[in-house]
């Protein structure tokens, strides 16, 4: 028989990396410059459950 132990996790990862950017020209030649945002997210997750043996002595 198992039993679940204290040795259990769950653990949860988060990310978002986010930016603001300019530019005085436009690399295809138009006249004038650029504003732009990029940015993006990760998340993710990850766990562990440990089973310990749980030993019973049955006398006979």
């Amino acid at each position: 028989m198992t039993s679940p132990s204290d040795d259990s996790h769950l653990n949860a990862d988060m990310l978002a990396v986010w930016g603001l950017f300019n530019s005085r020209k436009n690399d295809d030649g138009t006249p004038g410059g650029s504003t732009w945002r990029e940015g993006f997210n990760q998340v993710g997750g990850n766990g562990t459950n440990v089973y310990s043996q749980l030993t019973v002595a049955v006398p006979f």
